[in-house]
């Protein structure tokens, strides 16, 4: 029997991984359990967010390393591959109401801020359970079969989390680029990709 070999798992998740030098710390006493109806300091919030991209950059990362994408049984390396996506979507759906938890920074572009990243990480969520959906159809007749039709689905995962990786960075206002570039907690994030 052929044995299936992609040689994806190193590159299939280069996304903002990075991230995982971020800490886990939380926020200082009071700042991220403050109502939200007052709103987080700029430097609460960017500790609360990049405790949020620590987290999902773990889970990620173990999601990656259970992906099989190596064997003789093409149908078990696709429900590998359909497990990942399953988990990751998940993932993302944990990452997205941790980072609506936050609610609004108290800061002139607060609103701003908050709701690009939530309209981002609901982008990336979409994305992948349009991935998934595709996946679902992926043949298992033959390795050639599978590999021709799986190439195309790898490329678009990674074009949608590089894509996702480049928006990270991008907290609009002086007061939250200044938090960002100030918490300890953040000072490895580091969101550009090389996938």
């Amino acid at each position: 029997m052929t044995r299936l070999r992609l040689g994806v798992v190193s590159a299939l998740v280069v996304v903002p991984l990075a991230l995982a030098g971020c800490s886990t710390s939380t926020a200082p006493s009071g700042s991220a359990s403050a109502s939200t109806s007052a709103g987080l300091s700029a430097s609460a919030y960017v500790i609360g967010v990049c405790g949020a991209f620590q987290d999902y950059a773990n889970a990620v990362k173990q999601r990656q390393d259970a992906f099989k994408a190596d064997g003789t049984d093409i149908a078990a390396v696709k429900q590998s591959w359909l497990d990942f996506l399953d988990g990751m979507i998940q993932d993302t759906t944990t990452l997205v109401a941790k980072i609506e938890a936050l609610g609004v920074p108290d800061v002139s572009d607060g609103q701003a801020a908050s709701s690009t990243l939530k309209s981002d990480f609901t982008t990336l969520q979409t994305d992948l359970q349009k991935l998934r959906d595709q996946s679902a159809d992926l043949p298992t007749s033959s390795p050639a079969a599978f590999t021709a039709a799986f190439g195309p689905l790898l490329k678009q995962f990674q074009t949608d989390m590089q894509g996702f990786g480049q928006d990270l960075n991008q907290f609009s206002g002086d007061e939250l680029d200044a938090a960002f570039s100030a918490a300890p907690e953040c000072a490895k994030v580091n969101v550009s990709t090389s996938a």
